[in-house]
Order: C-alpha cells, then sequence, then structure tokens
C-alpha cells in the first residue's frame, strides 16, 4: 500500500505524526488529568468504528476537545452562556478553528453568550 500525499507535497502519514505530536502537546497542558486518555480514547473508538477514517478525520477526533487545555483566559466557558447548547456550539467551533487554524485562536463570542445586547447574534473572529 502506497503512502498518499497531503497537499504541500508533505507524505499523509509524516504529516499525521506531525499533527498528533502537536495537538498532543497542547492537550497535555490541560487542567483535566483524564483529557490526553480521553483524545486517545476518542481516535481509538473511530478507528473501530470506521477504520478507514481519513486523515483529516482522525486528526479531528484527536483534536475534537482541545479548547479544554487552552490557557483560562482563551477557552470558552460554560459560565459565560445562558444557554448550554450555544455553549456547545460556541465550543465546537472554537475546538474546529483551533485544528484548522492554530494561530488564529482567540476567544469567541458567541450567540447566548452574557453580556451581547438583546436579539443580536455576535460573530467568532476569524
Amino acid at each position: 500500500m502506497e503512502t498518499a500525499t497531503a497537499p504541500g507535497g508533505m507524505r499523509e502519514d509524516a504529516l499525521e505524526r506531525c499533527a498528533r505530536e502537536r495537538i498532543l502537546a497542547v492537550i497535555r497542558r490541560s487542567t483535566v488529568p483524564e483529557d490526553p486518555a480521553h483524545a486517545e480514547n476518542t481516535l481509538a473508538w473511530l478507528l473501530r468504528l470506521a477504520p478507514g477514517a481519513d486523515l483529516a478525520l482522525r486528526i479531528a477526533a484527536l483534536a475534537h476537545d482541545i479548547d479544554r487545555a487552552l490557557p483560562e483566559g482563551e477557552r470558552v466557558r460554560r459560565a459565560d452562556f445562558d444557554d448550554y447548547d450555544a455553549f456547545k456550539a460556541a465550543h465546537a467551533r472554537r475546538c474546529a478553528r483551533a485544528r484548522a487554524h492554530p494561530a488564529r485562536l482567540r476567544r469567541p463570542r458567541a450567540p447566548g453568550a452574557r453580556g451581547l445586547p438583546a436579539g443580536r447574534a455576535a460573530r467568532v473572529r476569524r
């Protein structure tokens, strides 16, 4: 079986190793001791359920809660949202942005966040 080449010419296995190392380095800084094992376990379950999962899905599984490992002032906090679903949506967007553009991480403002003008949807800065 040949190794695929990722965009930019990097071999997919090398790209996956690099991404894995960088993601786990961030997750290991989490104040929740179970977070690194949770990330690895999520990836293991993905591979059990979908052994042919592509690279993007494997990276997404590993990094799905990367927001929880960010410093307190940078992560999405439940206390900032009146609505649990709005909190979970902001958390998901933040984690997705962390995976796609690690250098662009900023504290998001989302609909349902406290302190936003009533009736106005806040935008997540990109």
